[in-house]
């Protein structure tokens, strides 16, 4: 049997020495995975997680973990935050092509449906041209 506590009674630690070294493991571990438990409803959570198992031993990382954990945001705040400040786009802004008509809200060099410009040029026109 390969189990831990098994491993640990191969270096002829009895059954309670070999228990309390896992439960200090435990406690030693647990802090160290702070930023991914914080992290863990968050937009970005397997790049906190990520973070802090390839960075964490430096304690930089660890930091840089934990701040991020703090400071991303759920996506139920990201939805409230939309609603609250009204942040939609505004129908009245809309940009209109002047070619194929088509109607996006924002205002693009070239039209994604008919690949022109406001002068009716598209991109191979332009290389052409050259």
């Amino acid at each position: 049997m390969n189990t831990p506590a098994s491993i640990l009674l191969m270096f002829s630690l009895g059954p309670h020495e070999s228990v309390i070294i896992l439960i200090v493991l435990a406690v030693l571990i647990i802090p160290y995975f702070i930023p991914a438990i914080i992290a863990r409803k968050k937009t970005n959570f397997t790049s906190i997680l990520l973070l802090n198992i390839f960075f964490g031993w430096t304690f930089v990382g660890w930091v840089g973990a934990l701040i991020w954990a703090i400071t991303d945001k759920t996506p139920e705040e990201i939805a409230n935050a939309r609603h609250v400040t009204g942040n939609y786009p505004n129908p009245e802004r809309k940009h209109k092509c002047g070619f194929c008509g088509f109607e996006s809200y924002e205002k693009n060099t070239f039209c994604p449906v008919c690949a022109k410009d406001e002068k009716g040029m598209t991109i191979e026109d332009y290389k052409n041209k050259l």
